[in-house]
Formats: structure tokens, sequence, C-alpha cells
């Protein structure tokens, strides 16, 4: 299956691109437009499997019944799909506010199209029979995102502060799990900025362990929906430089708990970060499932998989990040990937679903490289920031955004990592057979 969200669609789709990302636009008051959602205009074009390539091509909007708005008409073909979309998803509008009138026809409408055949999963299967339904897909997934906000969005001097810009950013994607990393500061004044986001999102239910003295200051947090999932336990895994933040949850109505973590692996020690690998196979002991999101300063060992070269450590400008990056094999330095390997590789204990959706969903975009997004003294950005599941989640995702937006620059050197489940397979995967 592909998902399709590109403020041009037509120039991406005629150039063969297979994803890009819809961005989040700010409209003049500075704050992210509501019009310009994904989760309310937004493009899942999704292949399935047909007997006759030549038919089944259709395009509709349909509904979001959670805003209540009217249905837009349905359009006839794909190049009618184009042409209606060119009237609102150009870069011309970028400025556009939620109550533009140009923007009413199509606010809060999704496109959904049947494209030509694809490998697909049985979930991506289902998910484009409910698009054939006109049945939004939006309603029945859930989300996971997973951000690094640089020093909290304080900056790394602490003298910016882009808190309320990085909060409308994830609020914009209406996560029912964040996963978050560099809350600086939130545990202080009775954690008022973990409360804060945590508000922001929804209400959602926040996790954090306490910062210990000598050690990070930029600790990790778990924030859980509580409309969808219960709260089952909680555990900190306490690490040399910085703990895990692990919440044990369970979809309402399901059997089968979830272990959710949020960690931040050692940015200076590679024998540090693959221990802190190594503790987080742990989760997935006794057949339990889980989900973890990190930065994990080191990199993916499937480097023929990947759409980033490893970096060349002989035209890195910083030694220092050499030697905090760097391991030593066969008498030579070469890049950590340690932590992927102890993590996804061999027999793999998780499932990278940034590569799972890269190679298996047909995403590219999903291998997109996530920082440094500022930085240019250490190489080419990397994927560093990765998110993992138990292989028997892996069938359940849909589609794994890797947003780097002009807002998101604005607030981290990190991207913002989506991941989008289907509701329904998680609750199968959830519920075993007796």
């Amino acid at each position: 299956m592909i998902h399709v969200r590109c403020p041009a669609p037509c120039a991406a789709l005629t150039a063969g691109v297979a994803e890009q990302t819809w961005r989040p636009m700010r409209a003049r008051s500075g704050r992210v437009s509501r019009a310009w959602r994904r989760s309310d205009i937004g493009l899942s074009w999704c292949r399935r499997a047909e007997s006759d390539p030549g038919r089944g091509v259709t395009a509709r909007p349909v509904h979001h019944p959670a805003r209540g708005r009217t249905t837009v008409p349905a359009v006839p073909d794909l190049a009618s799909a184009l042409r209606c979309l060119e009237a609102f998803a150009d870069d011309a509008v970028a400025e556009v506010s939620d109550r533009s009138p140009a923007m009413a026809p199509f606010d809060h409408a999704i496109f959904h199209c049947v494209l030509t055949p694809a490998r697909v999963s049985p979930a991506a299967s289902a998910h484009c029979r409910d698009h054939e339904q006109g049945l939004p897909s939006v309603t029945n997934e859930v989300r996971i995102a997973c951000w690094n906000i640089e020093h909290n969005g304080r900056g790394r001097s602490g003298g910016e502060d882009h808190r309320d810009l990085a909060r409308d950013i994830l609020a914009s994607i209406e996560p029912h799990i964040v996963l978050r990393q560099e809350l600086t500061g939130a545990w202080d004044r009775g954690k008022a900025d973990l409360y804060a986001e945590a508000n922001r999102l929804g209400g959602l239910v926040p996790f954090m362990p306490a910062p210990r003295e000598g050690r990070s200051k930029n600790p990790v947090g778990v924030m859980v929906d509580p409309s969808l999932f219960l709260i089952d336990g909680y555990f900190e895994h306490d690490l040399p430089w910085k703990p895990i933040c692990n919440p044990r949850v369970r979809l309402k109505g399901c059997s089968k708990s979830l272990d959710l973590a949020s960690a931040h692996l050692c940015h200076y020690d590679p024998d540090l970060r693959a221990t802190e690998a190594r503790r987080l196979t742990t989760l997935a002991d006794h057949g339990r499932s889980a989900l973890v999101g990190m930065d994990a300063n080191s990199y993916p060992h499937q480097t023929a998989l990947e759409s980033v070269a490893l970096p060349d450590w002989d035209t890195v400008e910083d030694r220092i990040h050499f030697q905090h990056r760097t391991i030593e094999r066969a008498g030579r330095r070469v890049s950590d990937t340690r932590p992927d390997e102890i993590l996804s590789g061999g027999n793999p204990v998780f499932t990278d679903l940034g590569l799972h959706a890269g190679t298996i969903l047909g995403q590219p975009g999903a291998l997109t490289a996530t920082a440094s997004l500022k930085r240019n003294d250490q190489g080419p950005s990397q994927r560093i920031d990765r998110m993992y599941c138990t292989p028997d989640l892996a069938p359940a995702l849909l589609a794994f955004d890797v947003l780097a937006t002009d807002e998101v620059r604005e607030v981290s050197d990190h991207a913002l990592l989506v991941a989008h489940f289907d509701l329904d397979v998680l609750r199968q995967v959830l519920t075993p057979a007796r």
C-alpha cells in the first residue's frame, strides 16, 4: 500500500514519486492551520491488486464524521481528483487560514484513490476495502508519534521558546501515543511543562522518570490516550546515563498488554548504547508485545536498504562526534550500528518500522534521514531516530511518516516520526485466541 500526502500531488504523481510528506502549514496567526492537518486533508492513495489493472481507478472525497462537515461531491476518476486537488493544494495557498472561503469546499475532506497493483499486507488490504466502502480510515487508526524536541523547545542555549509551536505540531497529528525525548525542564515546577504538553494533546496521560543527580538533564517520556488505552503498569529502567520510560498499557477490550518505551541512547558511549539496546530487548521477553521509539544516536545496520549512506568519517569535521559514533571492527573505526543489530538483526527481537514501511509497504519516504536537521559538521543527516515493534504488531502498520517541515526544523534538530496502525488489526493481535 502506498500513502501519498503532498502539497503538489499532480507533479509528484506524474513524476512517479511514490510518497511525499503532507506539510502542516502555519496560518498568519503563527499557529498550525487546522485546514492543513494531515488527518483532515490528506491523500491516502491505496494501491490494490486487480486482475485488470485498467479497472477500478476511482477517487472520492469522504466525509469526516468527527467534524460534522458536508461530504464533498464525489469525483469520477483520478484525473478529476487531481484537478480538484489543484484548487486548494498548491503551494500558492500555503498562507491560507482555516477560515478562508477558498478552503471551505474542501475543509476536512479526505481523498481516497485506488491505483494499480502492488504487494499489500493483510492490514493494507483491509485498509483498501475500507476506502472502497467509503469509510475514512483516519478514524480507525492508531497514531503513534516519536519526537526528540531539542531541549524541549527551548533550544540548546535556553534562550528560545518554541514550546507552543511544538505542541501545535504534535496536536495537529492527533496522536494516541507520544514517545518523547529531551523533556528538558519538564520535571520543574511540579512537572508543569509535562502536563501542559499532555493537556494540549487532548488530555493524554503523561509519564516521565525523575532526572537523576549527576546524569543527563534531558529525560524521556511517554504520553497515552486514556480514551483508547488502560494503564496496567509503569516501569523505569535505570541505566547509567538516561532511564528508559516504560508504561504498560492495554487497548480497551483486549486481553494482552502492550509495553511502550521511549529511549534516548547515550550520545557519547557506544558500549553503553549496546547495553541500553539489550535492556530494551527485555520488553519483548516471555512473548510480550512491545513498541519502542528512540533517538538511537547510532545507525541502521542494513545499509544496502537505506536511502542515505553512512558517514564518510574522513570528511567529518567534528572529531568528538567521530569518537562518539564509531566503533572498532577488524582494526578499523566504523559507524556504530550495534544497537540496531541487537534490536532487529539476525533472528530479530523487533521490527524496524521505518525499514518495514520502506521495503514491505513500498513507502520510500519512511527511510528519510531524521537528524541533524541543523548541523553540517557531523556529516550528512542520518536515520538515527527510529521506532521498533515486536514482529506480531508489524502487520498492523499502515504508514510511517518522517516529517521535517519548516515548522519542525524551527523547533528541533530532529524530524518527527509518526506511525499509523490499523486499530482492528491491533485488536486482533492483542486479543490472542484461547
